[in-house]
């Protein structure tokens, strides 16, 4: 018989996220009481520097949270190794560096709302797209898709920046800039932390629903409970697997489809961040914001609230 354990999260986990927030509380009031704080707060009166800042996040958050749960699913599902699964993302971080450079001219000819919400929405579709065909390496549609994807992120960062500093006032330029790279990481940090939780249970539960399908699920129900538990970690199934002999042919299978069903709610995750982040530089973003090289004359002319 299995015996289920749960781990205790709140003296280790939970004590120190409350240890750091409560850090944090002290060290923003006490900025706040100087003569000069280190955070204007009219950095965030500004529409396009909130939309901005919030694409920036989303767009941490896709980039990094795409390579960390692909790289998962080729090596887990499909049995690449990870020489072979680095080169199978060439086909959408490539054109990422080759859409970037381009992106100065684009803003300067039509704004900065239309690439960033053209990029989010390529990623978007891009996304969804790949989910619907299961995510088969190999296949020349999904390696179309991939490059549709990095495009889209190409078009992205560029215009992220400039906007976000378009309408800064000077003296405030340095602080923006900071928060503005923060978000960036952050994005990347919290989203792949968020979008791994939520891998982890997809993975957990279809392992649980592959032994529940066994013909000898009766026995194995307490050690269904346990994979589910535990979120489905491999070693784990394995585990089982050695008490009978009987599941270690059938266990490469179901790990395989576990990880593959995680991967593809994890595009969805991945696509609805993209889509919020549309919207909200559909929602923040004034329709006609000013090209990069216009940036110093706005700034003079229109230096924000004070």
């Amino acid at each position: 018989a299995y015996e289920i354990r749960p781990r205790d999260w709140s003296s280790d986990v939970c004590s120190s996220d409350l240890a750091g927030i409560g850090l944090l509380v002290l060290c923003v009031r006490w900025d706040r009481r100087r003569p000069r704080p280190t955070f204007d707060d009219r950095i965030v009166r500004l529409p396009i520097y909130v939309g901005a800042a919030i694409a920036v996040f989303a767009y941490g958050w896709i980039i990094l949270g795409f390579q960390v749960v692909t790289l998962r699913f080729l090596q887990l599902s499909v049995g690449y190794d990870p020489v072979r699964s680095g080169l199978a993302l060439i086909p959408a971080l490539l054109p990422i560096a080759l859409v970037a450079p381009l992106t100065g001219v684009i803003v300067d000819r039509v704004g900065h709302r239309r690439p960033i919400v053209a990029g989010f929405l390529l990623v978007v579709l891009a996304l969804v797209a790949v989910r619907s065909l299961g995510g088969a390496p190999g296949d020349p549609a999904l390696v179309a898709l991939l490059v549709v994807m990095g495009a889209g992120l190409g078009l992205l960062l560029t215009p992220l920046e400039t906007a976000a500093m378009a309408r800064m006032e000077r003296s405030m330029r340095g602080t923006a800039a900071g928060l503005f790279q923060t978000a960036r990481e952050t994005g990347g940090a919290i989203g792949v932390a968020l979008l791994g939780a939520v891998y982890v249970m997809a993975e957990g539960g279809a392992i649980a629903r592959g032994l529940a399908s066994l013909p000898n699920a009766g026995d194995l129900d307490q050690a269904g409970r346990i994979a589910q538990l535990m979120a489905g970690a491999p070693s784990l199934v394995q585990a089982i697997a050695r008490t009978d002999s009987e599941l270690t042919g059938l266990l490469p299978s179901i790990v395989a489809g576990a990880v593959t069903d995680a991967y593809l709610a994890s595009l969805l995750v991945l696509a609805a961040v993209a889509l919020v982040a549309l919207v909200a530089v559909r929602l923040l973003f004034p329709p006609h914001t000013v090209a990069s090289r216009e940036a110093a004359a706005d700034v003079a002319a229109d230096p924000g609230p004070r």
